[in-house]
């Protein structure tokens, strides 16, 4: 499917590829336009993410607080549902080119697909912003080490070892890094309530937080998309 998007005098074109066999219809979300390129959010709209949409939004919706330990049960299970109905759309994600597949992305949530390669450690330390979620294990396993920020330092504090089936709970303000400690590929379903704002990347050797923007991956960050530093 060949895409047009139009801005001021400037035109982009792109291809979107997906199985001939799969019913969804892509629905693309300008993030941020830069210079030389775009970033994108590509959203799948079929029956099954519709389905959990309304589900998502409804909890969100009744819940003034939805980090409650009750609505967290609740979106736990719904995670874990959706994800053992989503085992199609792990197979489309190529870790080479897109190792994030954004599945759906709104003004209540953000729901994407993310692929680690073998033997991947090569994000920072880093928070979420004003955001919390959740990641469920589809394959292989996921490495979660949380630290506290001690005076100029990053001391870690837990280290843990999911596989699939479980799910990770990424509370507002956790600074954390995951990474993929075994020979095959880690595939997990990412939530987060609201979507992710404000992200920082702690940079241990510089003793700086970068405050990145929307899109960004927790990696060394380039300078078109830092938004603000500071010392740790």
């Amino acid at each position: 499917m060949a895409i047009a998007l139009h801005h001021g005098s400037t035109f982009w074109r792109f291809r979107l590829a997906f199985p001939s066999s799969s019913q969804s219809l892509p629905i693309v979300k300008v993030i941020e336009l830069r210079k030389n390129f775009m970033v994108v959010a590509v959203d799948y709209r079929n029956a099954l993410l519709d389905e959990y949409h309304i589900k998502f939004c409804q909890l969100i919706e009744r819940n003034t607080s939805p980090q409650t330990h009750s609505a967290q049960a609740e979106l736990r299970g719904m995670l874990k549902s959706l994800t053992k109905r989503l085992t199609h759309q792990v197979e489309d994600i190529n870790p080479e080119q897109a190792p994030r597949k954004m599945l759906r992305f709104c003004d209540q949530y953000e729901l994407f697909l993310l692929d680690r390669e073998p033997y991947d450690h090569s994000l920072l330390p880093h928070d979420h912003g004003r955001a919390w979620g959740m990641a469920c294990v589809i394959s292989g396993a996921l490495k979660e080490t949380t630290y506290q920020q001690v005076d100029s330092t990053l001391v870690p504090d837990s280290q843990c070892v999911y596989t699939p089936g479980d799910v990770v709970l990424l509370h507002e303000g956790l600074i954390h890094v995951d990474s993929n400690p075994t020979p095959q590929r880690s595939v997990s379903l990412n939530l987060f309530v609201p979507c992710i704002v404000g992200m920082k990347v702690y940079v241990q050797q510089e003793k700086r937080v970068y405050v990145v923007k929307p899109g960004s991956r927790p990696l060394s960050p380039q300078i078109e998309d830092v938004v603000e530093w500071q010392g740790l």
